[in-house]
């Protein structure tokens, strides 16, 4: 691009323009023939369509469980069945407070 593109694609509201939003802007700008050199340089470098960019992700913390409190796995995955839940107000299970009937 040249030297009024690059100032233009300084100026886009998006700090971080995707390919086809600093097409259609340089698009907007300039000659024919600038045109076409812009749109044939950024099809020169775009990835085939359907492959994306993969970016490695750094491994972030290991999952704890809220059911055992270990670490490597969610409750939805423990093997340490949680027990029935326990009304406070009749001792009876299967229900909380709100849903008690011996009011």
């Amino acid at each position: 691009a040249n030297a009024d593109c690059k100032k233009l694609l300084k100026s886009l509201p998006n700090p971080t323009p995707t390919l086809v939003e600093m097409m259609e802007a340089c698009n907007r700008f300039g000659t024919s023939d600038h045109k076409y050199e812009v749109t044939a340089a950024a099809f020169a470098t775009s990835q085939p369509f359907g492959q994306r960019q993969i970016t490695s992700r750094s491994p972030g913390p290991t999952p704890v469980c809220y059911g055992c409190g270990k670490a490597g796995h969610l409750q939805k995955n423990c093997r340490i069945k949680t027990s029935i839940p326990v009304c406070t107000r009749c001792r009876k299970g299967r229900h909380y407070n709100d849903q008690c009937r011996s009011r």
